[in-house]
């Protein structure tokens, strides 16, 4: 049954519909509609005219809306409703014979829908969306418990369809279903009280979604409970998913807009239980100070898109935590896009970072936790700048004990990365394939663990004040496939091992260490300097000018033959030639 209203006639329909209430319900196949329509501009429902403590038989005259019915706002402009109370949409049987009221003390339909430029306000509501809505036969009499279409709804609280066991199952079709509207949760002026928790069967398309919590908190045993944003933007202080939680983000624009450690938690983890973030951009407001803190679970750890800090905090920093319940095993965090902080640095933490974009970093790194690396006494960089290289156990990326910060690039095309002078990375990976490169822009490269070419091509150059376009405490290891191309006359400075296993050096074909002549190549020692060390290259083509520098009594032991166009053993430097030739 569908009955349409005016609020001049709202007073006789009232009545019609508690004479329904009374009469009619308990025969009623299909539940009762109520719709409102036109004339709710600048209105405000209030004291006895709102639907807090309604109960169904024996109503007033001027009734609002009674328990088990379809509430349906069409095209009614901007109204206020005080006084809601707790709203829940959805979960209650509908059976001929049974008495429909709500026992919560607030009010329950099956199905509230917002259509067609209502802009609708519950003020102080509170409202839970989900359940099962079927006949006596078993069949589903409504398919959404809440529907806002080409119109807004604000209110305090949210929730979705949530079950927290198999034997309280969700709601079989759509909990929440928002189409070309605005959906506004909680105190959103200064982000406090209420939340968004969709919790599963929830479908958003090119709606904006303000919030001052927005939780994803989906089905246990139901992964086919899925949330789904389709060109969406939604701003919250902070995003949590999980600890069970199925979500699809397709097309979205995600702003994170805490003034203080904002949070972006991919906690998500179980059988069937996943986070997709499919073209993403992650903003963090240009005020926040702190972190943010990007903790994640094998299951929900990569994104296609980009993540964005405009941070105006020179300490502020983006700190990816693997949280896998798998005795720490580390999954690394894939980022198919381009990675981006204006101020600041980059904590990981027992975590790696996988990227096929761009990574650009601006600004001054933390000074603490320094240590200096010197060659001929000059000082080149600082081991540290950030307090993620202190107090760290686990196996170890590099020769320093604890490091567990490694960065991979990945994917076909080419990557840029630009980040303070001085910043190093424990350890990095490139593995393009195409001959992808990664470039270093205008600045030197600085690493503190394993620096390893599986396949495309390192790109190295000089800035004009330092000269050296590579500092690398630990290893260098060219995989066959991959390459360093220095395109400056510069200098590079070594730790570690040395080992080029690519028999040709050829820019072009992004293989082997591709160098000028002239530059120079320091072999120097400190104190994380194995007592050992290899190196050689599997072609002939010279590396430089060859210099050892800080050389203790420990023999470098060629690996295979090893070309040069000067050398300088220094006055303690030893070579164990073996049966190659130096």
């Amino acid at each position: 049954m569908n009955l349409i209203f005016t609020p001049k006639r709202w007073i006789s329909a009232f009545l019609f519909l508690s004479f329904i209430c009374i009469t009619g319900m308990a025969g009623a196949q299909t539940p009762p509609t109520r719709t409102w329509t036109g004339g709710g501009d600048g209105h405000t429902w209030s004291d006895g005219r709102n639907w807090n403590g309604v109960s169904c038989n024996g109503v007033a005259a001027n009734a609002p809306p009674q328990d088990g019915e379809i509430i349906v706002f069409d095209g009614m402009g901007n109204l206020t409703i005080d006084g809601a109370g707790n709203i829940i949409l959805g979960n209650i049987d509908y059976a001929p014979g049974q008495n429909e009221c709500s026992s919560t003390g607030g009010t329950s339909f099956y199905s509230m829908q917002i259509t067609n430029g209502s802009y609708i306000t519950l003020s102080g509501a509170s409202i839970q969306a989900g359940g099962s809505v079927s006949d006596a036969a078993g069949a589903a009499l409504v398919s959404e418990a809440l529907r806002i279409d080409n119109s807004s709804l604000t209110c305090l609280t949210l929730l979705g369809n949530v079950a927290t066991t198999t034997a309280n199952p969700p709601l079989q079709t759509n909990g929440i279903v928002g189409i070309n509207s605005v959906l506004t949760v909680g105190d959103t002026s200064n982000y406090n009280g209420g939340s968004f928790d969709p919790g599963g069967n929830t479908s958003m398309t090119n709606c904006t979604i303000y919030t001052s919590d927005f939780s994803s908190y989906s089905n246990i045993g139901y992964p086919n409970q899925k949330d789904a944003y389709y060109n969406c933007t939604i701003k919250a202080p902070q995003f949590q998913f999980g600890p069970v939680c199925v979500s699809l983000f397709s097309n979205c624009n995600l702003y994170i807009t805490a003034s203080n450690n904002p949070q972006f938690a991919l906690n998500s983890y179980g059988t069937f239980n996943s986070i997709t973030l499919d073209t993403v951009n992650i903003y963090v407001d240009s005020n926040a100070t702190g972190q943010l803190f990007i903790p994640y679970k094998e299951g929900c750890n990569s994104l296609i898109g980009n993540i964005t800090c405009n941070s105006k905090d020179p300490n502020f920093n983006i700190n990816f935590s693997n949280g896998s319940n798998a005795n720490q095993t580390s999954f690394p965090f894939l980022l198919n896009g381009n990675l981006t902080l204006n101020n600041g640095s980059l904590l990981m933490q027992s975590a790696d970072l996988q990227l096929t974009g761009n990574l650009t970093m601006t600004g001054t790194p933390d000074p603490n936790y320094t240590q200096q690396v010197s060659v001929n006494s000059t000082s080149l960089f600082s081991i540290g700048g950030i307090y993620n290289y202190a107090g760290y156990n686990g196996g170890s990326r590099g020769p320093i004990p604890g490091f567990r910060y490694a960065m991979t690039f990945t994917g076909t095309g080419d990557s840029h990365v630009h980040w303070p002078i001085g910043f190093p990375v424990d350890s990095m990976y490139v593995q393009k394939s195409g001959c992808g490169k990664v470039y270093i822009d205008n600045q030197p490269l600085h690493v503190t663990g394993k620096l390893e070419v599986d396949g495309g091509q390192l790109v190295l150059q000089s800035d004009t004040v330092n000269p050296y376009a590579l500092v690398d405490v630990g290893d260098v290891i060219l995989k066959s496939g991959g390459g360093i191309d220095i395109i400056d006359s510069t200098a590079i400075a070594l730790g570690g091992n040395f080992i080029d296993s690519n028999a040709s050096a050829m820019a072009a074909t992004c293989s082997g260490f591709v160098n000028r002549p002239t530059n120079n190549v320091y072999f120097y020692s400190t104190f994380y300097t194995p007592a050992t060390r290899t190196i050689g290259s599997a072609n002939t083509a010279s590396i430089g000018n060859v210099s050892f520098i800080n050389q203790t009594p420990a023999p470098l032991t060629l690996q295979n033959n090893f070309a040069t166009t000067n050398f300088d053993l220094g006055s303690t430097g030893i070579v164990t030639l073996g049966n190659y030739n130096f």
